[in-house]
């Protein structure tokens, strides 16, 4: 009996061409002009690229030049114009950040502006870190608060709002119960030696904070998010606002609703959000979805005008 052998080939797959020069287009959805609770949706629209940089955008905040800037959980950055005004090409950017082994630690989840300086301040959830970022997106300095040391690593540091006054406030994503987050309060920011402030944000059971911003007027706006599983999942999104003057340590700091985000609207998974004062004292909120670079979802940049009288207080709807 012969035998024979064989050689076998072994076939090595091409290594993947990535693209970094693919544009970002901007898609204008038709949606009328409605009341989504105390605001009125402005404009929706649909950001797609094929772009290896573009994806996944968990943070945004209100930027130089009537822009904003977003950040996403993979580290990477980018920089538009608002759409009803600009038309400026978005500008995609890599975050200048020392190398992780781990590429789950560039899990950027919100950003905070320093509008004196134009410092922006980033929090990274599966680290539990605060960094300060200075222009041109360079990492100057990072922080991991003993305070926030525990939080679970993928429902960690998900919301970050920093005050005209150095104030700085980090939310935690789980809840340790009946719809409680931990969150920590900076009298001046981290690293700067004062004790920090540890207390519970209270929100609806079924969701969990996503994103926040400072309001004009001092309090802070919080995006709390609800995933519905199903075949595709499903996402929810509510704006509430909180007071950080009621603060006390350990205890429940309370939240209002002034917008639900849902069917017929268009909803994805909002997490990041920025807010404008506009020349006429209404404010402008913008938010964002993270499409988690999944193909069945989308990254959706929503306008809603809240007109104030300054004050955060309701006017009447203009007729």
């Amino acid at each position: 009996m012969t035998i024979g052998f064989v050689p076998s080939v072994f076939m090595r797959a091409p290594p993947k061409q990535y693209d970094f020069d693919a544009p970002v287009l901007i898609t204008a959805l038709e949606v009328d002009s409605q009341r989504v609770g105390e605001m009125t949706l402005e404009g929706a629209w649909v950001l797609e690229s094929e772009n290896d940089l573009f994806g996944g955008w968990s943070a945004m905040v209100e930027w130089i030049d009537d822009r904003l800037l977003l950040g996403s959980d993979s580290g990477r950055m980018m920089t538009i114009g608002k759409p009803d005004r600009a038309r400026a090409m978005p500008i995609l950017a890599v975050l200048d950040r020392p190398v992780r082994d781990d590429k789950r630690q560039n899990d950027l989840e919100d950003l905070a502006r320093d509008p004196e300086t134009n410092d922006v301040w980033a929090s990274f959830e599966r680290s539990n870190e605060i960094v300060r970022i200075r222009r041109p997106l360079i990492v100057a300095e990072s922080f991991a608060p003993a305070a926030m040391a525990e939080w679970p690593a993928n429902a960690g540091a998900e919301s970050l709002v920093r005050f005209a006054d150095g104030r700085m406030i980090a939310i935690a994503e789980t809840a340790i119960s009946d719809g409680r987050h931990e969150a920590v309060l900076f009298p001046a920011g981290p690293g700067n030696g004062r004790e920090p402030v540890r207390f519970l944000l209270e929100a609806d059971e079924d969701y969990r904070p996503a994103g926040a911003t400072e309001l004009p007027h001092g309090r802070m706006l919080i995006v709390l998010r609800k995933l519905e599983w199903g075949v595709p999942p499903r996402f929810a999104a509510m704006l509430v606002t909180a007071d950080p003057r009621a603060i006390r340590p350990g205890q429940a700091l309370a939240t209002q609703v002034v917008a639900k985000i849902e069917d017929p609207l268009p909803s994805d998974n909002y997490e990041g959000v920025a807010v404008a004062r506009e020349a006429d004292g209404s404010w402008t909120v913008w938010l964002v979805s993270d499409d988690n670079n999944m193909r069945y979802q989308r990254t959706i940049l929503l306008k809603l005008g809240w007109e104030t009288d300054g004050n955060g207080k309701r006017q009447k709807a203009r007729e």
